[in-house]
């Protein structure tokens, strides 16, 4: 198993035919425009959505829970868990995670995802710097 893809979103939608649509991707950092004069002090709450995408060979272990949690500055800002269904012959699985009001602050973004088995874990992934969150005077 490894992780394939982390993509970083405003919103996941899902489709008819087992697709999903992603809205308002970001690249390698998120941007807050502020104007000029504005005095921000503290963190800025936004709508923050994940799509971590799995690849499972034929030889993995299925998994049927998943945990998660999103990192800002090496430190926890949010956490879940849920049932992570796979079946026998499915090569990629997705993990989506929807935030509302996620408080972020300048610095460093990222996640850890862990797989588990009868609540055994067995897979794990830390992403600490997956994406720089920045705020610029607009």
């Amino acid at each position: 198993m490894r992780v394939k893809d982390i993509i970083f979103c405003d919103d996941i939608r899902y489709e008819q035919n087992n697709k999903i649509s992603l809205m308002g991707v970001y690249n390698d950092r998120i941007v807050f425009k502020v104007p000029s004069d504005a005095k921000i002090s503290g963190p800025i709450s936004t709508r923050l959505a994940t799509l971590v995408r799995i690849e499972i060979e034929s030889g993995d272990e299925r998994p049927d829970q998943f945990t998660y949690e999103l990192i800002l500055n090496g430190k926890q800002l949010a956490s879940t868990r849920g049932d992570f269904k796979v079946t026998k012959d499915q090569t990629l699985a997705n993990i989506v995670i929807l935030g509302e009001g996620v408080p972020l602050e300048i610095g460093k973004l990222g996640l850890k995802v862990a797989l588990l088995s009868a609540e055994k874990q067995i897979f794990s992934a830390e992403i600490l710097d997956a994406l720089i969150v920045q705020i610029e005077a607009g």
